[in-house]
C-alpha cells in the first residue's frame, strides 16, 4: 500500500510538472502566435513602414535602453552599498549584468540565483544578495507603479473621473518609497509570510529618495527609447508623450509580473499589443512590440561585449577560440556552409516568388492545398484549369500537406513553405555526417560528405523548382535510414510515416528500407511490418482511396498513372507488365537519355555508389522515372530526383568505406584515400560547373533576383494580394496566381472569368498545360467589352478588372 501510494505521489509530481510546462509553453507561445498572425495579416503596410525605416531614431533609442540598465546596474550598486558592502561600479556591472543574462531561462528565479552566486564570488554574503534582490524588486515594481497615474489620467480612449482619484494611490506609493521605517515594516512582513528572518536596515530617507529617482529615471529611460522605437518605425503619433512612455512601462511591469515565463517573454509583447491597438493598428502595435523586444536584446548584450572585452584576457580567449577551431574545423566548415546553403537557398526561393518566376503548377497549387486544410477544407483545391472544388487526392496522395498546414495558422504564405523546404533539405547534412564518421571512422571525410550533398545539383534543383512535398522526402528517406540504422524505432517510424506521405508511389521506396532492415540488419519483426503495412497504404490508396475522388473503377487511381499509359491503364496491368512482360519495358531502360540521366546523378560522386549494393533500393524510384513517358522525369531540373538522391548519397557512404576497405596498409590506404579525394573534387566542380542552379556559368538563374514586373504592377500585385478578402474569388495567370491562392477559390486564367470577383492578367503569361496562350490573348481582349468588370489597373505588364457588383 505505501508502495501504492508512492507510485501514485510520484506520477501526480510527473502530472504536474508537465501541467506547468504546458502551462509556460502556452504563456509565451500563444500570445506570440497572436502577434504573428497580427503581423503576417497587415504585412503589406507594415513592410511600407519598414522601407522608411528612421535609422538615426534607431540609434538613440539602443542609447536610452542602454542608459536604462546602466541605471538598474547602478541602482542595485547603490542598495548594495547601502547595505554595508563596499562594492565598486565596475563589479557591480559585472554581477548585475551576467546575473541578469540568466533570464533567457524559463522563470525570473535563474537571475536571483545568478545574482547571489556571482555576488557571492565578490564577497558579499547570500543573506545580502538576497536582501538587496528583495528591495530591487520592491523598488522596481512601486517605481514603475508610479507611471500607472499618467497611464490612466492621460488615457486616450478612456474619459473615466476615477482618473482624478488615482493619486490616493500614488502618493502613498511615493510615501513607502521614501519613508524607510514604512518600507523596512513591509520588506519583513513579507519575510514573516515566507517563514524567513525579519532584517534590520539602516536606510536613510535622503538615500532612498535618491534611489527612487535613480529608478524613475531608468523608466524614463526605458519608455522614452520604446516610444523612439515606434517613431523610428511609423512615425509620430498624436498622442501624449507621458502617456506613451508610461504604457510601455506598464507593458514591461505586466510581463515581469509574469514570473513563469523568460524576461516575460510574449507577455510583455501582448500587453503592449493591447494597450497601442486602440491608437495604431494591431499590425502596426504587434511589430512595436517585436522592435523594442529586439532593442531591449541588443542593448543588453551590446552591454555584455563591452564588459566581456573589459574583463577577459584577450590573449587566452584567442587560445582557446583557436583551440576549439583547430579541434572542430570539420564540423565547424559543415556547419557553416550549411548556414549559408540555407540562407542563399531560402533567399532564392522567396525572390522567385517576389519576383513572379513561381507559378501555379505547382506553388500556387501546394499553397491553396495547404491554406484550405488549414482552414477546415481539408485537402482541396481549385482544379487547375477549371473551376470546381477538388480533392488533391484527385491529382496525388501527397498528405504531407496537410501535416504541415498548421504552420499556416502561424504564418500564411507560400513563403513557408519554400523557406521550410530548404531547411529540412539542408538539416539532412546531420544524419548524413553522422552516418560518415560511423562507418568511415574520418570526420574529414564525414565533412566531405556534407558538403557534397550541399553541392549537389540534382538537389539544388528540386529546392529551386517551387515547392513539393516529394522534395522533403530526401531529407526524411536520409533520417528514416538513420534511424533504422541506430535501431531507434519509434523515431524510424515517424520518419517512415512522413516519407510515405510525400507521394504516392513514396511507399516503394520505404518497402526497400524494410527488405533492408530484413536482409542486412536482421530486424525480422520491423522489416516484415515495414514491407507489409506499406504494401497495404499503396493498396488503400491506389486501389480505394484516390479511385473514390477521381471516380470509381481502377483506371482512376492516380493521374500519375498517365506517365506509363504504354504499360496499361490501371496499376494491375502495369504491374503484370512489369513483372511478366519485362520485353515491353527493358527497351525504354536503356535510352540515350536515360543513360545522360544515370551520368548526371552518379558523376557528382565520381560513380562511387555503385561500389555499394545499397543502390539497389533507388531501383523502384529509378523505374518509376526512366520508364516514364514524362521527358520531365529524366531531367535533373525537377523535383523527381528527390527520392533517388537520397538513395544515392547513403550509397555513396557505403560505397566509399568498400573502396577504402581495399587497402589495408596505411601507406596504401593514405594514397588510395588521396586519390579518392581528388577524383571526388573535381567530379564534384565539374557537375557544378555544368548543372549546378548557382553555378557562375549558368548567370541566367540570377535573374530571379530581379523584378519581372515593373514597379507599378509589382506594388499593385503586393497591394491587391494583402486587402483583397480570402472569401472573394480570383482569376489569375501563371506566375501571378500564387500570390492569391490562399482562398477557396482561385482560377488560373482563363478560367473563372465569368465568376471571379477580380481578374489579374499578366499579358504573354503563359497558361501552362490548362489552354494555349492564343485563347488566353483572346479571352484577355474579350474583358475590354464586357459591361460586368471594370478595369481598375493597367500597365503593359498588368491589367486588373474588379466585378461592378463586388462591393
Amino acid at each position: 500500500m505505501q508502495t501504492g501510494m508512492k507510485i501514485k505521489d510520484i506520477t501526480r509530481s510527473k502530472f504536474s510538472k508537465t501541467t506547468l510546462t504546458i502551462i509556460k509553453l502556452l504563456f509565451v507561445f500563444l500570445p506570440l502566435l497572436i502577434i504573428t498572425h497580427y503581423l503576417q495579416g497587415s504585412w503589406y503596410q507594415l513592410s511600407q513602414h519598414l522601407a522608411l525605416i528612421d535609422w538615426r531614431l534607431v540609434i538613440i533609442a539602443w542609447i536610452f535602453f542602454v542608459i536604462y540598465y546602466l541605471a538598474r546596474s547602478l541602482s542595485w550598486k547603490l542598495l548594495i552599498n547601502n547595505l554595508g558592502q563596499p562594492l565598486d561600479w565596475k563589479s557591480a556591472n559585472h554581477v548585475w549584468f551576467w546575473s541578469e543574462l540568466s533570464r533567457y531561462l524559463p522563470g525570473n528565479i535563474w537571475s536571483m540565483l545568478g545574482r547571489v552566486y556571482l555576488g557571492q564570488q565578490q564577497g558579499i554574503p547570500k543573506k545580502t544578495v538576497a536582501t538587496s534582490l528583495l528591495l530591487e524588486i520592491i523598488f522596481l515594481v512601486r517605481g514603475a507603479s508610479v507611471f500607472f497615474s499618467f497611464f490612466w489620467g492621460l488615457l486616450p480612449y478612456h474619459n473615466s473621473s476615477l482618473a482624478h482619484w488615482l493619486w490616493l494611490i500614488v502618493i502613498p506609493i511615493i510615501v513607502l518609497l521614501v519613508s524607510p521605517n514604512l518600507l523596512i515594516g513591509l520588506i519583513n512582513k513579507l519575510l514573516k509570510l515566507l517563514k524567513k528572518s525579519p532584517l534590520s536596515l539602516s536606510l536613510r530617507r535622503l538615500n532612498l529618495l535618491g534611489l527612487l529617482l535613480l529608478y524613475l529615471l531608468g523608466w524614463c529611460s526605458y519608455g522614452i527609447a520604446s516610444l523612439i522605437t515606434l517613431k523610428a518605425l511609423i512615425g509620430p503619433i498624436n498622442v501624449s508623450i507621458f502617456w506613451m512612455v508610461s504604457a510601455f512601462v506598464i507593458a514591461w511591469l505586466i510581463g515581469y509580473l509574469s514570473l513563469i515565463t523568460p524576461m516575460g517573454l510574449g507577455v510583455r509583447e501582448a500587453a503592449a499589443v493591447v494597450i497601442l491597438s486602440p491608437i495604431i493598428s494591431a499590425g502596426a502595435a504587434s511589430m512595436v512590440a517585436i522592435a523594442t523586444r529586439v532593442m531591449v536584446i541588443l542593448s543588453e548584450l551590446s552591454i555584455l561585449a563591452v564588459l566581456a572585452i573589459v574583463r577577459l584576457n584577450l590573449r587566452s580567449a584567442f587560445k582557446s577560440v583557436t583551440g576549439l577551431v583547430k579541434k572542430y574545423w570539420p564540423e565547424l566548415i559543415l556547419i557553416i556552409a550549411s548556414i549559408a546553403f540555407f540562407v542563399f537557398f531560402s533567399a532564392y526561393s522567396v525572390a522567385r516568388q517576389n519576383n513572379f518566376t513561381t507559378g501555379q503548377f505547382d506553388l500556387g497549387i501546394m499553397d491553396q492545398v495547404v491554406w484550405n486544410t488549414a482552414h477546415g477544407h481539408f485537402f482541396q483545391l481549385t482544379q487547375p484549369g477549371g473551376t470546381t472544388t477538388i480533392s488533391r487526392f484527385d491529382i496525388h496522395a501527397d498528405l504531407l500537406l496537410a501535416i504541415i498546414s498548421p504552420l499556416y495558422w502561424i504564418v500564411s504564405s507560400a513563403k513557408t513553405l519554400l523557406i521550410l523546404q530548404v531547411l529540412v533539405i539542408v538539416l539532412a547534412v546531420i544524419p548524413l555526417y553522422l552516418l560518415g564518421k560511423d562507418f568511415l571512422k574520418n570526420r574529414q571525410l564525414a565533412m566531405m560528405i556534407g558538403l557534397l550533398y550541399l553541392l549537389y545539383p540534382p538537389m539544388q534543383h528540386a529546392i529551386g523548382f517551387d515547392f513539393h512535398p516529394v522534395t522533403l522526402a530526401t531529407s526524411l528517406i536520409i533520417f528514416t535510414f538513420y534511424f533504422l540504422y541506430r535501431r531507434q524505432y519509434w523515431w524510424y517510424a515517424i520518419f517512415a510515416i512522413l516519407t510515405v506521405s510525400t507521394k504516392e508511389t513514396a511507399a516503394l521506396s520505404v518497402i526497400m528500407l524494410g527488405v533492408y532492415a530484413l536482409i542486412i540488419k536482421r530486424d525480422r519483426l520491423v522489416g516484415w511490418l515495414t514491407i507489409f503495412l506499406n504494401m497495404a497504404w499503396i493498396y488503400i490508396l491506389l486501389w480505394q482511396i484516390m479511385p473514390h475522388f477521381r471516380g470509381s473503377g481502377e483506371q482512376n487511381a492516380s493521374a500519375f498513372l498517365l506517365y506509363y499509359s504504354q504499360f496499361g491503364s490501371t496499376p494491375g496491368q502495369i504491374l503484370h507488365t512489369i513483372f511478366f512482360r519485362p520485353e515491353a519495358w527493358l527497351k525504354y531502360l536503356f535510352t540515350r537519355n536515360n543513360i545522360r540521366y544515370l551520368g548526371q546523378l552518379l558523376l557528382p560522386l565520381a560513380f562511387i555508389p555503385v561500389a555499394s549494393p545499397i543502390i539497389l533500393l533507388a531501383i523502384p524510384e529509378l523505374l518509376i522515372n526512366t520508364l516514364s513517358n514524362n521527358p520531365h522525369m529524366t531531367t535533373i531540373s525537377f523535383q523527381y530526383t528527390s527520392i533517388v538522391t537520397a538513395f544515392v548519397f547513403l550509397a555513396f557512404i557505403f560505397g566509399l568505406r568498400n573502396l577504402l576497405n581495399l587497402w589495408k596498409k596505411p601507406h596504401q590506404l593514405k594514397m588510395a584515400t588521396t586519390v579518392i579525394v581528388i577524383s571526388l573534387v573535381l567530379c564534384s566542380l565539374f557537375s557544378f560547373r555544368q548543372w549546378s542552379i548557382i553555378s557562375p556559368f549558368r548567370i541566367n538563374y540570377y535573374s530571379v533576383f530581379t523584378d519581372n514586373l515593373s514597379p507599378s504592377a509589382t506594388a499593385e500585385v503586393n497591394y491587391l494580394a494583402q486587402t483583397i478578402p480570402s472569401a472573394d474569388s480570383v482569376s489569375a495567370t501563371e506566375t501571378i496566381l500564387p500570390h492569391f491562392d490562399e482562398r477557396a477559390h482561385a482560377y488560373l486564367a482563363p478560367a473563372g472569368f465569368n465568376l471571379a470577383d477580380y481578374i489579374i492578367i499578366r499579358p504573354g503569361d503563359d497558361p501552362q498545360l490548362t489552354v494555349p496562350l492564343s485563347l488566353l490573348q483572346t479571352k484577355t481582349t474579350s474583358l475590354a467589352g464586357n459591361h460586368n468588370f471594370s478595369l481598375i489597373f493597367k500597365t503593359n505588364d498588368l491589367l486588373v478588372y474588379r466585378k461592378d457588383s463586388h462591393d
